[in-house]
């Protein structure tokens, strides 16, 4: 373990940005150099199975473009999100809200070894201080503050994760989620977020575009040019109603109806939304 103050060459500059920044962090292997770009991956405990592969999936994409993962070390979509960076052999940071010399929860410190084994690092604020509640609110602001976006993958209205997202707005991060179906009750604090201006996020390449980072080809597809206004407000909406109808989304967005199925089509060729049947819309729910 080494202790790492703000004036040490491997301070993430993030975190100075804070109100009351960390006095020093207690690090457990390596951290990513100051200058790599870093993206906050974050969710429930008790996610579903849908959630957890995106988790899994969208960490190894963006560990495979150069992207640093950091996220809380907890059971579910963290645990899911480290996974996923050391599958593609890529820099994981477990920010830790207890003790570092013991890390909990103890059934991921098999994970957190591997972590530290394969270039990455367990990190906490404090060296021996036991978890508490309030010591998740406070690792949260550590975890949005070291990243240059947050993505929210799947949470619940009243859930932890949102005080992560909430210190990233004020830090003027981006804030992405996942649009599960408003049915999916696991998934609704995700929703919420995207009704108060979260960007919608259903495929990796559209962070990495976000980021300025390039998207390989292969990871591309059919996407030519960044979402515009109009597409972003079809997806909020269909993130709240998925199944509508083109009729229904115009009434909805108060949009010409040509206009509506250009956006729609556009979409539909970029694989970010599909025809549910019925003339209706829904929104794929993938990574790349």
């Amino acid at each position: 373990m080494h202790i790492l103050s703000s004036a040490h060459e491997e301070w993430p500059p993030g975190l100075a940005e804070l109100p009351v920044p960390p006095a020093q962090l207690f690090v457990i292997g390596s951290l990513p150099p100051p200058d790599q770009p870093v993206v906050a991956v974050v969710g429930s405990r008790r996610p579903s199975v849908e959630a957890l592969r995106f988790a899994r999936e969208l960490a190894r994409d963006l560990a495979r473009n150069g992207v640093a993962i950091v996220s809380g070390g907890a059971r579910g979509i963290d645990a899911a999100a480290h996974e996923g960076a050391l599958l593609a052999g890529g820099c994981t940071v477990a920010v830790l809200a207890g003790d570092v010399t013991r890390p909990e929860p103890a059934s991921n410190r098999a994970l957190f070894r591997q972590i530290c084994r394969e270039g990455g690092a367990v990190v906490a604020e404090h060296a021996r201080l036991p978890e508490h509640r309030g010591a998740f609110v406070t690792r949260n602001r550590l975890v949005a503050a070291w990243a240059r976006a947050v993505v929210v993958v799947e949470a619940r209205l009243r859930s932890g994760t949102r005080s992560t997202a909430r210190v990233a707005a004020q830090l003027q991060r981006p804030v992405y989620a996942v649009p599960w179906s408003p049915f999916h009750a696991p998934g609704a604090g995700g929703l919420r977020l995207l009704e108060q201006g979260a960007k919608v996020l259903v495929r990796s390449d559209l962070l990495l575009k976000d980021l300025g980072l390039a998207v390989p080809p292969s990871a591309a597809r059919s996407v030519s040019a960044e979402l515009s206004d109009t597409a972003q407000r079809v997806l909020r909406a269909l993130s709240l109603h998925q199944g509508a109808s083109a009729e229904a989304l115009v009434q909805t967005l108060g949009l010409q109806l040509p206009s509506l199925l250009r956006e729609l089509a556009k979409l539909e060729l970029e694989g970010i939304v599909e025809l549910a049947g019925a003339g209706r819309y829904r929104v794929c729910v993938r990574c790349v």
